[in-house]
């Protein structure tokens, strides 16, 4: 194992102010490296027995990052080993240009390396500026705690923003923290989400009627509104998130002497979703309209079009419907479900083609079945 030291003024300069610069030594099978840590103090302010640094006002917040940052190069060296390869002290030091890194840019090179959608990657990007408008700029790990994490939420809720999307940020903020914890530039028992609960309201699950599916399917639209028609009906048959069904390839559809089938990876979950019966489910009403656009010989199968030309179709489309709520893609998802547990009243079945991580989600669908409550009101003996 590599031997780690905590060292200041290595090179004997001091800046115009008089400062120094703090360093971490990396020493390992005969060769060092040096490591900054961006931090600069004076020289009264350095406890070279202890390596810590004393007698500035911030010395428990730079201690604190510190130990964070050598925290993160000795789990690096322990990745290194469990390789069971060799490596060299620059293997454990490669990270840059060496420095701490604040939080936004931990934050912001932490959303560009997960694999997710675009509208996730969105999600993020809003956060982050969200975090740098509240804090007034940019900020160290060790900022963050329970009353920095309130006054987040205080702020949140002064620009007007709905209940559950304060939620929303909430968790993505929580998931930069909980990525920070595994990179060892905080510890678990500094995360502020341990004592502090976000409240979420429960959603409505707005979703077409079998009425209403029925009447979109032979509504009447302008020919630039025929494919977001279509690729929300795809949808409502087979259960696909917007995400999903954008991405959808020639090769995701597999077509055998059995029938037709969807196999995909979903974006948000990484879960398989394998063997959807396309043929079977809605009479094969999205086979139908797969092979509309496959004759097209392009990969993707839907054509790419714009969020903003898309609500406004859908606007357009709900409209016409003369539905008494906006028309949305998660509409469609949720018609997908409401349909099944109408027609099957199987939660597993829900949960199995939905690819529900929790039965209880499946059982929402179930319970909220308007043709499920009436046909049960209508077998009560109502007679006094």
């Amino acid at each position: 194992m590599a031997k780690y030291n905590v060292i200041f003024n290595r090179k004997k300069q001091t800046d115009r102010e008089g400062l120094s610069l703090i360093e971490i030594s990396v020493f390992y099978n005969g060769k060092r490296q040096y490591k900054s840590t961006g931090f600069r103090i004076s020289e009264r302010q350095w406890d070279a027995k202890a390596q810590r640094v004393t007698n500035h006002p911030k010395a428990a917040q730079i201690n604190a990052t510190i130990s964070q940052y050598l925290s993160g190069l000795q789990q690096r060296e322990v990745e290194l080993i469990s390789k069971m390869k060799p490596y060299t002290v620059a293997d454990i030091t490669a990270d840059g240009d060496g420095k701490v890194p604040t939080f936004i840019e931990f934050a912001v090179k932490e959303s560009e390396e997960r694999n997710t959608c675009y509208k996730s990657k969105n999600l993020y990007h809003t956060v982050i500026n969200n975090l740098e408008d509240f804090a007034g700029g940019d900020f160290h790990f060790e900022k963050i705690n329970l009353k920095f994490v309130r006054d987040f939420d205080n702020y949140l809720y002064s620009k007007k923003i709905h209940q559950n999307t304060v939620a929303k940020r909430h968790q993505v903020f929580k998931m930069f923290i909980n990525a920070a914890i595994r990179d060892g530039y905080m510890q678990v028992h500094q995360n502020p989400y341990l004592s502090f609960t976000v409240k979420k309201l429960p959603t409505v699950r707005r979703a077409l009627e079998a009425e209403q599916l029925a009447a979109l399917e032979t509504l009447d639209v302008p020919d630039n509104i025929i494919e977001v028609k279509d690729m929300f009906l795809f949808s409502c048959y087979t259960g696909l998130r917007y995400s999903d069904m954008i991405a959808l390839r020639q090769k995701d559809i597999v077509r055998s002497g059995d029938g037709v089938y969807l196999n995909i990876r979903e974006l948000k979950t990484k879960k398989l979703k394998q063997n959807l019966p396309l043929h079977i489910l809605f009479g094969g009403k999205a086979v139908a309209i797969i092979d509309r656009y496959t004759s097209r010989l392009r990969d993707v199968i839907f054509p790419s079009l714009t969020d903003q030309h898309i609500n406004r179709c859908l606007k357009i489309i709900g409209m016409l419907l003369k539905l008494d709520f906006p028309l949305t893609f998660h509409c469609s998802r949720h018609t997908f479900g409401t349909m099944l547990a109408e027609k099957t009243q199987d939660p597993y079945l829900i949960k199995e083609l939905m690819n529900h991580s929790d039965l209880k989600t499946s059982m929402i669908y179930i319970h909220s079945s308007k043709k499920r409550i009436e046909n049960s009101l209508r077998n009560v003996d109502w007679r006094l």
